[in-house]
């Protein structure tokens, strides 16, 4: 592998890292279990992506540890949007396992033998189907619950601004899973589009889990509250609580 594509995957892998520890930082100084969980999905892909480097290379390990990561994003998922209420996980949770599993075969098949590249646009394939199922719920629940908020002049712009950056970054997520089915085992245009698509969804991520205070208050910079007496609902389980009720 050229050193520019182990360049490329060492950046990646440690933009990825540096968000993890920082969410597993922010989530043990607010006591949020889901972002525990966030910072999770983060080390594996950051370990995955090690694995695209010369010395290691596996791309086996490599999409069977991106596979495991969108698992503990559904489950993060649940732990965020439905913590007092049903979700369809029991059904959506097994469904992205047998994708991820398909891919994984497949993947597999295809380092054994590299002549068989069938096998590697099927893995590709189902790596996508994957990706469908479980940053397209995210997405749908993240819209979800923005409809609910978006015209309630007592959630500040901030919460507001939040919730659309999560469906912004879900979609720009599904942009690069697409685009990876027609790459090659190097880097390619598409990889690098993909790449740098999957960057801008890793940076909004940072912004909308972890929320610098600058960053909240710019957000918040035209929000005028429509009371004043009352005190409205600031901390996360508060904020997620109320919006999903």
């Amino acid at each position: 592998m050229p050193f520019a594509d182990n360049l490329i995957s060492l950046i990646t892998l440690s933009i990825r890292l540096i968000i993890g520890i920082k969410l597993l930082s922010v989530s043990r100084r607010t006591q949020r279990k889901n972002l525990q969980t966030l910072a999770i999905v983060f080390f594996l892909n950051s370990i995955a992506l090690a694995f695209m480097l010369d010395f290691i290379s596996s791309l086996f390990l490599f999409y069977v540890l991106i596979d495991i990561a969108m698992l503990f994003h559904l489950i993060f998922t649940v732990q965020t949007f439905f913590t007092n209420m049903k979700s369809p996980i029991k059904i959506i949770f097994p469904i992205s396992a047998i994708l991820g599993l398909i891919n994984a075969i497949a993947i597999g098949m295809y380092s054994l033998d590299e002549t068989s590249t069938d096998m590697f646009v099927i893995g590709k394939v189902f790596f996508a189907l994957e990706h469908y199922v479980v940053w397209g719920w995210f997405l749908f629940v993240a819209y979800s619950s923005y409809k609910q908020i978006a015209q309630d002049k007592l959630v500040e712009d901030w919460v507001k601004t939040r919730y659309k950056l999560m469906i912004y970054y879900s979609f720009f997520i599904l942009i690069p899973a697409t685009l990876l089915i027609f790459s090659t085992t190097q880097i390619d245009i598409f990889v690098l589009t993909a790449a740098f698509i999957a960057m801008i969804s890793w940076i909004l991520q940072f912004i909308v889990w972890v929320m610098p205070e600058k960053i909240r208050l710019y957000f918040n910079r035209n929000y005028v509250s429509p009371i004043k007496d009352e005190e409205i609902p600031q901390t996360e389980e508060e904020l997620m609580k109320a919006f999903m009720e």
